[in-house]
């Protein structure tokens, strides 16, 4: 099927790899899905520059060679992706979900409905960059949309906490402490999201796992805001 419409493609790296068109999805060989995608995330590479970069263990003219066939490939039969162009880009209508991870922030804190943000969550909860891909080019991208997706996950924590939500908060650290353990943002959510429903006893409890990980793992005591707020709670102050 041919993305013969650019303004109707969507193309999806977190989670999974997939290219739809009017919401329909389109078969890609696995040779120009690495293309699009590095099309899709180095921003704009000069084609000679993208060879080397998907086709590192080769020599410069066989990646070059390489790369003119995958993009005659991709242009015979989905059109509406690549800008010919060098440098390489997607055309404009392509809309990739890396870029409304990286808008998330900014949508977070203007948010005025709460089940919205319950919305941006579920997509937060999927947003890996293409799991199980092990490319070298690919780690550095991998690593900073992980970063991107654990930054959004505190801003919609406090967004939840803001609306007195408590459970949106306490999933929020859930799923970015499955991601990262040693998150103390993420272990001052859930503390503060306890205290909000009104467990302080869970919210120590909280506080000691932590701190009994922290020490065992990195040999470091949690940060004062964390160590305060257990202080608070023990001592019945304003928390």
């Amino acid at each position: 099927m041919a993305a013969e419409d650019s303004g109707t493609a969507t193309l999806q790296l977190l989670g999974c790899w997939r290219l739809a068109v009017s919401g329909r999805a389109v078969a890609v060989p696995g040779r120009d899905q690495r293309v699009i995608a590095a099309v899709a995330l180095l921003d704009a590479r000069p084609r000679r520059q993208l060879a080397e970069i998907l086709w590192a263990d080769g020599s410069r003219g066989h990646a070059q060679a390489n790369l003119r066939v995958n993009l005659s490939d991709i242009r015979r039969h989905h059109p509406g992706i690549l800008a010919d162009s060098d440098p390489l880009v997607l055309l404009p209508g392509v809309d990739v979900d890396v870029a409304s991870l990286r808008r998330l922030p900014v949508i977070i804190d203007r948010a005025t409905d709460r089940a919205q943000l319950w919305v941006w969550l579920e997509f937060a909860r999927r947003a890996e960059l293409l799991p199980g891909w092990f490319e070298s080019w690919l780690d550095f991208e991998q690593e900073r949309v992980r970063q991107q997706r654990l930054s959004a996950l505190d801003g919609l924590g406090r967004r939840f906490l803001g609306f007195g939500d408590a459970d949106g908060a306490l999933t929020a650290a859930a799923i970015a402490l499955d991601a990262e353990p040693w998150r103390e943002s993420s272990y001052e959510l859930q503390m503060r999201a306890h205290m909000l429903a009104g467990n302080r006893a869970l919210a120590l409890r909280v506080y000691e796992s932590a701190r009994s990980m922290l020490l065992r793992e990195m040999d470091v005591e949690p940060a004062p805001i964390l160590t305060n707020l257990a202080h608070e709670l023990r001592y019945d102050g304003p928390a």
